[in-house]
């Protein structure tokens, strides 16, 4: 399965938040660029970093819809 980005974020805090929503509209996704796998998000949630969210290719157009919907 061929995974996409859909948004990147400057912190990881905004990212957690970014993939409860897609798990709730019951889309799987996976944070990417944490740079330190393993690690519980909430410790980088202060760092400047580009982190983004993937979701299978074909859950692509709805994860932006609900990331798009504020």
């Amino acid at each position: 399965m061929r995974s996409v980005a859909v948004a990147a974020f400057d912190t990881v805090g905004e990212a957690e938040l970014a993939r409860l929503r897609l798990e709730d509209a019951g889309i799987s996704c996976v944070i990417s660029g944490t740079g330190t796998p393993g690690l519980p998000a909430a410790m980088f949630s202060g760092v400047a970093a580009r982190v983004r969210i993937m979701v299978a290719k074909s859950d692509a157009e709805a994860a932006r819809a609900v990331l798009e919907a504020e």
